[in-house]
């Protein structure tokens, strides 16, 4: 049987990262073993705690560095509404309410995915690429590319997996992958 309440919470600087908010309280964290995994340094290990209401998402604050925040008033307990921005550290969200569907339902821990219509098929290639080990510049010579195109590229992607380097996207997808 379906929850009662749910939504999501949408990154803004990565749409495609969602985190499905159901009743029962998840972690949101940098910490591998959080419900909802944050791979940014300005989120704590087991940064709030977050839970589906009738009005949106419940967000507890546990004892963050850099505060939860729902628009720019920092917050220890706090109801989010629809549309509403929060804001773990600096990794902010979109309050989305919607109805659950069946393939969603489900225990498992919540972690975002990516699927591949959130890069180009330009920048596909160049992931599949850089998973494969490939240097920048080798994947400029097998894509007959310009280096600074597939720099910009590998810079796109960095940007929806939500990291800053080859190793934590590989640390991001390998968790995505093990999860999906």
């Amino acid at each position: 049987m379906p929850p009662k309440r749910q939504c999501a919470l949408v990154c803004r600087q990565a749409p495609f990262v969602q985190f499905c908010v159901r009743e029962t309280a998840a972690v949101v964290g940098r910490f591998p073993g959080c419900d909802c995994v944050l791979v940014d340094a300005s989120v704590s290990r087991r940064h709030a705690e977050i839970r589906a209401v009738d009005e949106g998402v419940e967000i507890v604050d546990l004892r963050s560095r850099n505060g939860s925040f729902i628009g720019n008033k920092r917050i220890q307990v706090g109801i989010a509404t629809a549309d509403e921005i929060v804001r773990f550290g600096d990794v902010e969200f979109t309050v989305s309410m919607r109805k659950p569907s069946s393939e969603e339902v489900t225990d498992e821990p919540r972690h975002p995915r990516v699927s591949g219509n959130d890069l180009s098929k330009a920048q596909r290639r160049v992931f599949e690429l850089l998973l494969e080990g490939h240097a920048e510049k080798t994947i400029a010579r097998k894509l007959g590319l310009s280096q600074h195109t597939v720099h910009n590229h590998t810079r796109a992607i960095y940007t929806r997996f939500g990291v800053h380097s080859r190793a934590q996207m590989l640390v991001v997808f390998a968790k995505l992958k093990g999860n999906g």
